[in-house]
């Protein structure tokens, strides 16, 4: 079973690399908004993150990012958490 910070802390990390997948050059961002919503207890093997950038401006990033936990097999796949993350440009 994961935790709770555990699912928020992929999140993070996940999202701030969507949101630089966005820019073209090099860049770093930091978290301005995070919001996680928990669906269901994540028990299994692993833990995958799928980020997508939702709106990418000049400075501010939308990302949605869903979590899911596989079984060791990779046989089923469970969503366990979705968020909304607003990550912003600073270099």
């Amino acid at each position: 079973m994961f935790n709770g910070a555990m699912i928020a802390s992929l999140v993070d990390v996940s999202s701030g690399y969507a949101a630089v997948s966005h820019y073209e050059e090099d860049c770093y961002v930091v978290t301005v908004e995070l919001k996680v919503n928990y669906l269901r207890p994540a028990m299994g093997d692993a833990l995958v993150s799928k980020s997508f950038v939702v709106k990418g401006g000049a400075k501010i990033s939308v990302i949605r990012t869903e979590i899911y936990v596989i079984d060791e097999n990779r046989t089923s796949e469970s969503h366990v958490a979705t968020s909304l993350v607003t990550m912003m440009k600073i270099k």
